[in-house]
């Protein structure tokens, strides 16, 4: 890949809202989970609170890979903090919406 010099590339994180549209967008220079996640929160600290479900796409932080059953693997790390914070996660991907 070619890069200019003295510019990086960043990763844009955005969490939108289902009704209102209200979106929050956050930049970072990693997709790490830590990162990801640390943007989840400051979102939830914007919005107010935790939304009572998240829809994500097939973003390779969250999803690891599917099952047998063609069922997603999710990151065990954002289990863990689906569950801290009790929200229903779902993937989306294509046109088909998995429930966990």
């Amino acid at each position: 890949m070619f890069k200019k010099p003295g510019r990086k590339r960043v990763q844009g994180f955005v969490m939108t809202l289902g009704c209102s549209r209200t979106m929050y967008l956050n930049f970072t220079d990693t997709q790490a989970l830590a990162f990801f996640l640390a943007c989840h929160e400051r979102a939830f600290h914007y919005y107010g609170g935790v939304r009572e479900e998240i829809l994500y796409d097939r973003t390779k932080t969250v999803w690891l890979r599917e099952d047998d059953r063609s069922a997603p693997i999710f990151h065990p790390g954002l289990l863990d903090f689906a569950s801290h914070y009790v929200v229903k996660d779902r993937v989306i991907y294509s046109e088909l919406v998995s429930m966990l």
